[in-house]
C-alpha cells in the first residue's frame, strides 16, 4: 500500500517549485514589458500568473500596476486593495500611495462627469495618502 502513495509524494513535492518557478518567470517577464510601456502584454502576464498562484499580493499589486497605466481605475483599486496583505512595510507604504493615486483618479473621472461620488473617492485618497505617511514619514510624494 505506501509504494503507491510514494509516487503521488514525490510528484507533490517536486511540483511545487515547478510552478513557483513558472509563475516567478511570468512575473518577471511581465514586469520587463511594464517598464518598456506594453502595458496590456504585461496585464496578460500577470492575470496568467495570478491563475497559478491567486493570493500573492506583489502579483496583485504589479496587476494593479498594469491596471492603473491603462487607466482602468477601479480595477486597480480593487487589485491595490487586495494585496495590502504584504508584510513588508515600504511596500505596504507603496500600496497605499498607489491605491491613493487610484482612488484619486478615479474621483476626477466622477467629477467630470458631474458625479456627487467624486468627493468620496477624493477622501479616500486622502486617507490612503495619510496611511502612506504613517508607514513612511519620509515619502516626499
Amino acid at each position: 500500500m505506501m509504494e503507491n502513495i510514494l509516487p503521488v509524494l514525490l510528484i507533490a513535492v517536486f511540483a511545487v517549485p515547478v510552478q513557483a518557478d513558472e509563475v516567478y518567470r511570468k512575473n518577471r517577464k511581465a514586469n520587463r514589458l511594464y517598464k518598456e510601456g506594453k502595458y496590456e502584454e504585461a496585464l496578460e502576464l500577470y492575470n496568467d500568473a495570478l491563475l497559478e498562484a491567486p493570493r500573492d499580493p506583489a502579483l496583485k499589486m504589479n496587476r494593479g500596476s498594469a491596471q492603473y497605466k491603462l487607466e482602468n481605475y477601479s480595477a486597480a483599486e480593487e487589485d491595490y486593495t487586495s494585496a495590502l496583505s504584504k508584510k513588508d512595510e515600504k511596500a505596504r507604504a507603496d500600496l497605499h500611495y498607489n491605491l491613493g493615486n487610484a482612488l484619486y483618479r478615479q474621483g476626477e473621472q466622477l467629477m467630470q462627469m458631474g458625479q456627487p461620488q467624486a468627493n468620496e473617492k477624493f477622501k479616500q485618497a486622502l486617507e490612503n495618502y495619510k496611511k502612506t505617511l504613517d508607514i513612511n514619514p519620509g515619502d516626499m510624494d
